[in-house]
């Protein structure tokens, strides 16, 4: 790495890292030589590591795979998930000739690269979700096989009552349709039960399941609540999947 050290040394030497903002702009500098120059070397993120030590800022990653892979202007991609929560991927020839190549080039790359596509830009459509796809080793599949979901230390909601919810959070990501997003908290307009007619509030007559696997049947509930675009929605979640938060009033005021 002595030749990436003296490289650093250059790039550096015209800066005064002791004034204001002169760290940001040395680092700014350094990804830009990295992208003008190395996205053909192995180890242009290792040069980037290298840099953000010196500098004690955080390291830029470049997606070295996608900045050197060709792509038609006629590829296109779409990735969505279903109401079913099946992940659906679409190309036509062109985008689907441009994955394979990504896939060809990340196969012969070091554990933990990876590539990244982001939605609005080509080839993905807007309505897509953002893609990530890693290379990785044996041991680390095997490692998430070892891992039951027993062991990630989930809370016991076996006395929790869903009319007191108050606040749900996704944890992972619902399907598009229904302009819900993850990590967010979404206020409960009225926890409608298991019967719908029950309810005298103005809600979707259909409810959206989150299918949890192996869960009990009587330990679903529908719940009310208003989307990103201000449009009521109802979802049918488990009470046991860890891949919602349910908060209740108590809850909430321990945040506060």
């Amino acid at each position: 790495m002595n030749e990436y050290e003296k490289l650093l040394q250059k790039i550096l030497a015209p800066f005064d890292l002791s004034q204001p903002g002169q760290i940001d702009r040395a680092y700014e500098t350094c990804v830009d030589y990295a992208r003008r120059n190395l996205l053909n070397d192995p180890n242009c993120n290792d040069f980037l590591l290298l840099a953000s030590q010196k500098l004690e800022t955080i390291p830029v990653h470049l997606d070295t795979i996608g900045l050197t892979t060709p792509m038609s202007p006629e590829s296109r991609l779409d990735l969505y998930v279903s109401d079913e929560n099946e992940v659906v991927l679409s190309g036509n020839r062109e985008g689907l000739s441009y994955l394979i190549d990504l896939l060809n080039k990340l196969k012969d790359e070091e554990p933990s690269e990876h590539f990244h596509l982001d939605p609005g830009e080509a080839p993905l459509t807007r309505r897509s979700w953002p893609f990530i796809v890693y290379r990785e080793e044996h041991p680390w599949f095997d490692e998430q096989d070892t891992h039951p979901i027993e062991a990630l230390g989930l809370p016991d909601r076996s006395t929790l009552d869903p009319g007191q919810v108050v606040a749900i959070q996704f944890l992972d990501f619902p399907p598009a349709h229904l302009k819900l997003a993850s990590q967010k908290l979404y206020k409960i307009g009225v926890s409608v039960g298991p019967n719908v007619s029950e309810s005298p509030h103005r809600i979707p007559s259909k409810a959206w399941e989150k299918h949890y696997e192996g869960g009990a049947e009587g330990r679903y509930h529908e719940f009310a609540l208003v989307n990103d675009a201000q449009v009521p929605v109802k979802v049918r979640l488990h009470l046991d999947d860890p891949g919602v938060q349910f908060f209740q009033r108590s809850d909430l005021a321990n945040l506060l």
